[in-house]
């Protein structure tokens, strides 16, 4: 065989490596990477894009119903996330997302207001277990003059050809913590009207 089909049949196979090397999934490493990134780029709001499907919805079901209670604190609540127009039939309409995105906007003023900022992000370890894997964090968080070091465990799982991340339990505390709030305060609920004899 000629030099010519052996350079072609290189050049071939160069091409197929290439495209097996593109269709490999990312790994949760480089997920979690690109979210720390987001986290200081963007602050929270900028964590949605990288949360499972499946745990936006479940986000906007635990917390969307009571932002829709009115009036009261559910209401107002809500329109100091969204703002001031924000009624509850628009809030319900929208994507689990755009839901999810304003609830942690919301929490970005906070931040912002007491000057506190994500400095850095390492990954240490990771612990597969089935279809999820938990990454073992390392993160510095700036408040004011003060820096904080905490250990987070981050757990991802696989959805499609990469890694979306499950709720941590800081965001579900956030959740429950404005849920009992709002329903400790919501009106008490009429009283069934008795049918006349």
């Amino acid at each position: 065989m000629n030099s010519r089909f052996w350079a072609w049949l290189a050049a071939l196979l160069l091409a197929v490596a290439v495209n097996l090397a593109n269709a490999q999934d990312e790994s949760p490493e480089q997920v979690a990477e690109a979210y720390g990134a987001a986290l200081k780029t963007s602050g929270m709001s900028g964590a949605t894009e990288f949360m499972h499907p499946d745990e936006l919805e479940r986000f906007r079901a635990s917390l969307a119903p009571v932002l829709a209670i009115e009036p009261g604190l559910g209401e107002e609540v809500r329109k100091g996330i969204f703002g001031p127009e924000m009624t509850a039939a628009s809030m319900s309409a929208m994507s689990a997302e755009t839901f999810m995105k304003g609830c942690l906007g919301f929490a970005d003023k906070q931040m912002k207001a007491t000057n506190t900022e994500l400095v850095s992000m390492e990954i240490i370890g990771s612990v597969p277990e089935g279809e999820i894997t938990h990454l073992v964090t390392r993160g510095e968080v700036r408040a004011g003059a003060m820096t904080l070091t905490s250990m987070e465990v981050m757990s991802l799982k696989h959805y499609g050809k990469t890694w979306r991340l499950l709720l941590s339990g800081k965001i579900e505390g956030m959740a429950e913590m404005i849920k009992a709030q709002i329903q400790a305060h919501a009106p008490p609920a009429a009283a069934p009207q008795k049918n006349p004899e």
